[in-house]
């Protein structure tokens, strides 16, 4: 069918791994607010762990960044 073709790209927000490091930082409680932050692997809530999106949504992605 036509419409059905859709070319799928690498995610520019993750860079095509599907997951992506998020620092975290602490603010509560009180006493341990200012220090490091904590980095977490979690899946790309972009391509939700596919690493790949449409060219429509790359563009939107890429727009954002």
């Amino acid at each position: 069918m036509p419409g059905d073709d859709v070319s799928m790209v690498k995610c520019p927000r993750c860079q095509g791994f599907g997951e992506r490091e998020i620092v975290f930082y602490v603010h509560w409680p009180v006493e341990y607010q200012g220090g490091d932050g904590s980095v977490e692997v979690c899946e790309c809530e972009f391509c939700g762990g596919k690493g790949k999106v449409t060219e429509l949504e790359a563009n939107i992605i890429s727009e954002d960044l």
